[in-house]
C-alpha cells in the first residue's frame, strides 16, 4: 500500500513513521523546501520520550506528481490548506485512492467530501503529541493512539488494513462507530489548550490552577455545543487532563501545542478550526461561549501584529518615534 502524506509537519512525520514501520509505502509531501530537503539529505530524525535517536529513510518532495499513484492520500496540513492540498492532489488520485483526514478541528471532513465524496473516506481523530523541533526532526512527546472510521463504500475494504498497518508501527489505533464523538472530545480541550498556550506562550505543564480552570471554562462551552450539534461528549475527557496540568505541573508536561508552535514561529495558527467554527456553531445555535470568543479574538490580534509585538530586540517603532 502507498500511503502519500500530504503535510509533513509534525504530525504527518510521525503519521510516515507508523506507516512505514507498519509495511507501507511512504512518501512525504510539503511546501517546505528546507523541510523536504532536510528529510533526504539525512533522513527523518525522531527522537523518542526515553532520549533515543533515529534516522529514517522516507522519502520526501515538494512536487506531489513526485508521488505517483496513491492509494491512501492523508490531509495533514493545516485546516486553512485542505482544500487546496487535495486540489492539489488530484494528479496522483484516481477512483480507487482513499482520502484519509485526521486534522485538527473541524469543517475538514467536510471539504473533503464535498470533493471526493463519502465512499473514498476515512476519517478520524488521533491523540498523538509530537513537536517538529527543527527542518527534519521531530519529537515524540507520549504514546500514540487514533481512532478511525471509513463513511462507506470502498472505504470501508481499507479501514482495517490502514488500523493494521498503523498499529503494525507502533500506533494504538481503534476503528469507531461514531469517531465525531472523538473529534469534539479532542476539541473540547484543543480549543482551550492550544490558545492559551499560544497567547501565553507557555508550555502546558506551565499553566498551573488558572490556567486549568480558564481551560475547563471554554471546554464546558465546547461541549454544549457540541450536544447541540448531536454529538454527546465524555466531559471528563477534558477535566482529567486539566486536572493533571493543575495537580501536576512538573510531571513531564512539556508538550509544545500545535498553536505554540506557529506562534513562536511566527505562522497562521489553526484557531478558526479550532476555536472559529465552534463559534459559529453556537452562534446558530443561541449559544453564549464568552470565554472561548475571547481567546479566538486575541489569537487573532497576536497573528495580525506579528512584527509589531514587543521584545528588547524589536521595540515597536511607534513607540520609539
Amino acid at each position: 500500500m502507498k500511503v502519500v502524506i500530504i503535510g509533513a509537519g509534525a504530525m504527518g512525520c510521525r503519521f510516515g513513521v507508523h506507516f512505514q514501520k507498519g509495511g507501507a509505502e511512504v512518501i512525504l509531501h510539503d511546501v517546505s523546501q528546507a523541510q523536504v530537503d532536510a528529510i533526504n539529505e539525512k533522513g527523518l530524525k525522531v527522537t523518542e520520550t526515553d532520549g533515543s535517536v533515529e534516522y529514517l529513510n522516507i522519502p520526501a518532495t515538494t512536487n506531489i506528481k513526485d508521488a505517483g499513484k496513491a492509494d491512501v492520500v492523508l490531509i495533514l496540513t493545516k485546516s486553512a490548506q485542505t482544500e487546496s492540498a487535495l486540489k492539489a492532489a488530484a494528479p496522483i488520485m484516481d477512483e480507487s485512492t482513499i482520502v484519509m483526514s485526521v486534522q485538527n478541528g473541524i469543517g475538514n471532513f467536510d471539504i473533503i467530501e464535498g470533493i471526493v465524496g463519502r465512499d473514498r473516506m476515512i476519517i478520524g481523530c488521533t491523540l498523538t503529541a509530537t513537536t517538529l523541533t527543527g527542518p527534519g526532526e521531530i519529537r515524540n512527546d507520549e504514546s500514540a493512539h487514533s481512532d478511525i472510521q471509513a463513511l462507506g463504500g470502498i472505504a470501508g475494504g481499507r479501514c482495517v488494513e490502514v488500523r493494521d498497518m498503523l498499529e503494525r508501527g507502533g500506533m494504538e489505533v481503534g476503528i469507531s462507530e461514531n469517531v465525531l464523538k472523538e473529534v469534539w472530545q479532542k476539541l473540547s480541550f484543543n480549543a482551550a489548550m492550544n490558545p492559551i498556550t499560544g497567547i501565553t506562550r507557555l508550555v502546558t505543564g506551565r499553566l498551573g490552577a488558572v490556567g486549568a480552570q480558564t481551560a475547563a471554562w471554554i471546554s464546558e462551552e465546547v461541549a454544549q455545543v457540541a450536544e447541540a450539534e448531536g454529538v454527546h461528549i465524555d466531559r471528563e475527557f477534558a477535566l482529567n487532563f486539566f486536572r493533571k496540568v493543575r495537580e501536576e505541573p512538573e510531571s513531564g508536561m512539556t508538550h509544545l501545542t500545535s498553536m505554540l508552535q506557529d506562534v513562536v514561529r511566527e505562522r497562521v495558527t489553526e484557531a478558526h478550526a479550532l476555536c472559529g467554527a465552534v463559534i459559529s456553531r453556537a452562534q446558530r445555535h443561541g449559544i453564549p461561549v464568552p470565554h472561548l470568543e475571547t481567546v479566538y479574538n486575541l489569537i487573532q490580534i497576536i497573528e495580525e501584529n506579528y512584527k509589531y509585538q514587543l521584545s528588547p530586540e524589536h521595540p515597536d517603532p511607534i513607540v520609539n518615534a
